[in-house]
């Protein structure tokens, strides 16, 4: 898997709200790819995969990374650190002399489980300003209003990971089958009380099955991964679990905020009729 990173950073270039955290996403990108213990720990997957790995036209700003590592603590520690001078040696790299980027705030979640629990992830925010003005000044005091969130999760069943080219280096990314996989348990677990609305699953699972001819063995694959994953959070999948009238009440709810990421907004009952049907076709024993 290749992405243009700079081509997709330059296409903004007419909307410079959207352009600077582009580019404070590349700086970002290359700082893990050139990192040799953040590029073995962290597994890209979401939103940001699918627009530079699939092409997809969902826009988002926040950046989602599994933790392949064994200890969350120390990971913690090592993003604590290290990433600020990381990233300053990427901006050196990349040339643009004319920023300053740095980690806004680290937080642990859940915070009173931290590090013994399951489902633990780090929320951070890094933020990007011109040097030589007030921003980069608010910058600076760990309060600047342009960034990005990282959301970092950690004790996620995987398979093995892919690689993604960028520039000259490239980064871990989640595989087609672990991407579709967790979607699905994703659309599943929204339907349970600790769920929220997965209105963009629906839309990322349809657009990899036109992008992708799907084998036997894919399907069973995924089948594997997806009860793999839902183990893991309590959840224990059935052929007839995508019927379920609330997974798709969940799935459809606030359908409508799409639009603000990808502009023309689909009908929804199509694309779901499209996921639900690839669902039920997995290689279910009966």
């Amino acid at each position: 898997m290749r992405a243009n990173l700079r081509k997709w950073v330059d296409s903004t270039r007419a909307n410079p709200t959207q352009h600077i955290k582009r580019i404070l996403t590349e700086i970002l990108l290359i700082t893990v790819s050139k990192n040799p213990q953040l590029r073995e720990g962290m597994y890209l997957k979401g939103g940001l995969l699918m627009g530079l790995g699939y092409h997809s036209e969902r826009a988002t700003v926040d950046i989602d990374f599994t933790a392949h590592v064994s200890d969350p603590a120390a990971f913690h520690n090592l993003i604590n650190t290290g990433l600020n001078r990381a990233l300053q040696k990427t901006i050196n790299l990349l040339g643009y002399m004319d920023y300053g980027c740095r980690v806004q705030s680290i937080k642990k979640r859940p915070a009173n489980r931290w590090p013994g629990g399951s489902e633990l992830a780090l929320k951070i925010s890094i933020g990007i300003a011109k040097k030589n003005t007030n921003e980069h000044k608010r910058l600076l005091k760990g309060q600047c209003t342009t960034t990005v969130r990282i959301d970092l999760s950690f004790y996620e069943e995987t398979s093995a990971p892919e690689e993604m080219t960028i520039d000259d280096s490239s980064i871990y990314v989640y595989g087609i089958h672990d991407l579709v996989s967790e979607k699905m348990r994703a659309l599943l677990q929204a339907s349970t009380r600790h769920g929220r609305n997965r209105r963009q699953d629906v839309f990322d699972i349809a657009w990899v099955l036109d992008q992708r001819q799907f084998t036997d063995e894919d399907r069973q694959k995924i089948l594997d991964l997806l009860q793999l994953k839902s183990k893991s959070r309590g959840i224990t999948p059935t052929k007839q679990s995508m019927g379920d009238p609330e997974v798709k009440s969940m799935a459809q709810k606030k359908w409508h905020t799409l639009k603000m990421e990808i502009g023309e907004l689909p009908d929804f009952e199509p694309l779901f009729e499209k996921v639900a049907k690839f669902y039920n076709e997995l290689p279910w024993k009966q």
